[in-house]
């Protein structure tokens, strides 16, 4: 009896510490001279590597003389608490960066060329191994494509091509190099892939008419088989920007169409679609996902193609629905965060324990930011129970 009780204590005492002694945190990524912001949007299994996009205004001078305003972005890796940015060659000035494997050797994105001096934009997808660069096989002659996503190993990676053979994008996948076409949605003419899962074996994405067009709808790929995920509530328009990585989960916005086909986030479980609700009031937008799907992380009024909409970071859970990310790690874990204004949380890793965004500052200035929080009780739990597990057979 005396040996059980030591166990118990011992037991007791280990928990305690996993889930008071661990403790939470919250970091600026700091600012990459000569930028307006950095968009984070990817990170590997422990947030030591992050990659993302930086964002400034630019001018170009064509062969007419003219000078065009545009936005250029450039592709970042966040390490060391060191930013170092893409390197340019042939003569790409856009570029981004869009996923990572939890080890961090494989990075994937897009880079924006220049053809000679005309305004001409060419996209070629990428891939970046322990710093070698690649460009990724066309679709059937095609000069333009993107790449956004890239399985645990590194062997698979999807994202969006137009082919040789036509003007529209469709959803693909290079394995191994090799890309093909995962098809496109009966009904329409476009199709992008967003996300896949850990193991390469499920996907997630839409098909449309346009690019980035509605209506749409979203899909799931696998086997070979790609099937369309449907609409809320009677709405017109689905969206699967995002997947768990074991593949259960997808995850996204829709139009609900008792709403005025109002976008709402939403998630897909085993093929059946729910809204993940608002947040005081407001439509949220999902951006990533924990390894089970369980958690999900995101923005609010969330707008990509319009920086500085007002919105906050949301955290996703079945029990408390959507809240503010800001408050929960204020209220929850004492964090400080006097002067952030937290706009978006980007990505989660598997254990839901480490998340990436973009918020103001104290200073008023748009800057990327990483916090982790102790594990999810149910993790210490599994772990006190090892410890029991090998003491009583250390004892018996």
């Amino acid at each position: 009896m005396m040996k059980q009780c030591q166990i118990v204590k011992a037991a007791f005492i280990i928990l305690m510490h996993s889930v008071f002694c661990v403790g939470a945190s919250f970091q600026g990524l700091g600012l990459i001279e000569g930028r307006d912001y950095q968009h984070p949007w990817a990170m590997d299994a422990y947030g030591t590597t992050i990659v993302g996009e930086s964002s400034s205004t630019k001018v170009l001078e064509h062969s007419t003389g003219s000078d065009t305003i545009i936005y250029a972005n450039t592709g970042f890796v966040w390490q060391n608490n060191t930013y170092t940015e893409v390197a340019t060659v042939h003569n790409e000035f856009i570029s981004f960066l869009a996923d990572i494997t939890p080890d961090g050797t494989v990075k994937v994105g897009a880079l924006q060329l220049q053809v000679g001096n005309t305004p001409y934009l060419e996209d070629k997808a990428y891939k970046d191994v322990k710093g070698t660069v690649t460009f990724l096989e066309n679709l059937n002659g095609g000069t333009r494509s993107a790449a956004v996503g890239v399985s645990a190993d590194g062997h698979r990676i999807v994202g969006g091509a137009i082919s040789g053979n036509g003007s529209y994008r469709e959803a693909v996948m290079w394995d191994d190099g090799v890309i093909s076409s995962l098809g496109i949605l009966p009904s329409y003419n476009s199709s992008f892939a967003s996300g896949i899962s850990a193991d390469g074996q499920v996907v997630a994405g839409f098909s449309n008419n346009s690019d980035w067009a509605t209506p749409s709808e979203a899909f799931r790929w696998e086997n070979g088989q790609m099937v369309g995920l449907g609409y809320l509530n009677g709405g017109t328009s689905s969206f699967a920007q995002g997947i768990s990585s074991d593949g259960s989960v997808l995850f996204g916005t829709a139009s609900d169409g008792s709403e005025n086909n109002r976008f709402e986030g939403v998630r897909w479980v085993n093929g059946i679609l729910m809204s993940l609700g608002r947040l005081d009031g407001d439509y949220i937008q999902p951006l990533g996902a924990s390894g089970g799907g369980s958690i999900i992380v995101g923005g609010t009024s969330f707008d990509l193609f319009d920086h500085y909409v007002d919105r906050q970071a949301f955290i996703w859970d079945e029990v408390n629905g959507a809240r503010s990310l800001q408050d929960v790690l204020i209220s929850e874990y004492n964090l400080d965060l006097t002067g952030w204004t937290l706009q978006y949380a980007s990505h989660i890793n598997d254990a839901g324990n480490i998340m990436i965004g973009l918020g103001e500052n104290p200073d008023g200035q748009k800057e990327a930011w990483i916090a982790h929080i102790p594990e999810p009780l149910t993790v210490s739990l599994l772990g006190v129970g090892s410890v029991i597990i090998s003491l009583r057979k250390k004892y018996h």
